[in-house]
């Protein structure tokens, strides 16, 4: 992907958000400013276009997918940028999207229970991102949820979505939440009352190893990968993933609602930088309704492929051939449940 043209940079809101916005007692909403822009990604549209064109050769792909939920991370744009750009072009639906339930774990700030904002909208380098009022309403209707508005203060594991929503999902706002010191029930029940329909979608924020070598973090984030894909969100603990609570959660949920989920992409920071001492994990998922969980066909193709080659090897030498998983697409590795 080439960086985008000077006339994709000002990104106008849809006319239903503009809507929204003037229905807001015909004003518009308060906007609350960046705090992580010029740390976790430019500060100005031009500048963050051509990071994402840079950042998007980097990519491994990942069709498009009609995904309900996702898992995503949420570092600086440089280390995490080709495995959540990944995430967010894959969404088949995009345009669809009303609502995104954004969810991660607090790093600036303790507290108990799951917060939400006082702000109407948050601003981003591609135009303010609105928040979705209804929701935020029907989400503080759960005793777990209250307004802490201090919790946002330079709260990257929301903030470095909103950018990348503002641009790929441009018909949608926002139910922000941050997790606290939460019970994984409170947060199991929160997703229920916001799961929605084909409307919404549901983001975990979530980065996995943290400050490890390249190895040990390779090692650790596929253990992780095997825990999410085997639907066993129990065994996750902080030392697997930040957002481990509410990567748990979206597990629980996935298993009641017969979702499946496909791997998009596991990395470290160093497979993007080249820089391997002290790396952080980063993963992309994607859950969709078990009936329209089926391979891509490109995909399918290159195991059918993989599979007459692994034949005439057998009927020629007498035995199975070694495989080098690491040499097939991330979907091809997924552990997927029938």
């Amino acid at each position: 992907m080439s960086p985008l043209p000077a006339s994709a940079l000002t990104i106008e809101p849809s006319s239903e958000l503009a809507a929204l916005a003037t229905a807001r007692h015909k004003r518009l909403p308060v906007v609350r400013p960046m705090s992580c822009a010029g740390v976790f990604y430019p500060n100005d549209p031009a500048s963050y276009a051509s990071v994402l064109g840079a950042l998007s050769a980097r990519m491994r792909g990942g069709a498009e997918r009609p995904y309900k939920a996702m898992i995503l991370p949420h570092a600086g744009l440089a280390y995490c940028g080709p495995i959540a750009i990944t995430g967010y072009r894959s969404i088949a639906h995009a345009m669809s999207v009303k609502r995104v339930v954004l969810l991660s774990p607090a790093h600036r700030m303790a507290f108990t229970g799951m917060a939400v904002p006082d702000a109407e909208a948050f601003d981003t380098p591609f135009g303010p991102l609105l928040v979705d009022l209804e929701g935020l309403a029907q989400a503080r209707r759960l005793p777990s949820v209250t307004l802490l508005d201090a919790a946002f203060d330079r709260e990257h594991g929301v903030e470095a979505h909103f950018p990348l929503i503002r641009r790929y999902l441009p018909n949608a706002a926002i139910v922000p939440v941050i997790l606290g010191a939460v019970s994984r029930q409170a947060v199991v029940d929160f997703l229920s009352w916001m799961w929605g329909g084909p409307e919404t979608l549901i983001i975990i924020s979530s980065d996995l190893s943290h400050y490890l070598d390249g190895d040990q973090a390779r090692a650790l984030d596929l253990e992780s990968a095997g825990f999410i894909e085997r639907f066993e969100g129990a065994s996750l603990t902080a030392r697997h993933a930040c957002g481990f609570r509410g990567i748990g959660a979206l597990i629980d949920q996935a298993r009641a609602r017969d979702l499946r989920t496909l791997r998009l992409d596991v990395r470290h920071s160093g497979d993007v930088t080249g820089k391997s001492d002290r790396v952080v994990g980063y993963a992309a998922y994607g859950f969709e309704p078990a009936e329209t969980a089926t391979l891509p066909p490109a995909l399918a193709q290159e195991l059918a492929k993989v599979a007459r080659q692994a034949l005439r090897y057998a009927v020629a030498r007498g035995r199975a051939p070694e495989v080098a998983l690491e040499t097939f697409p991330e979907a091809l590795r997924t552990h997927m449940r029938s």
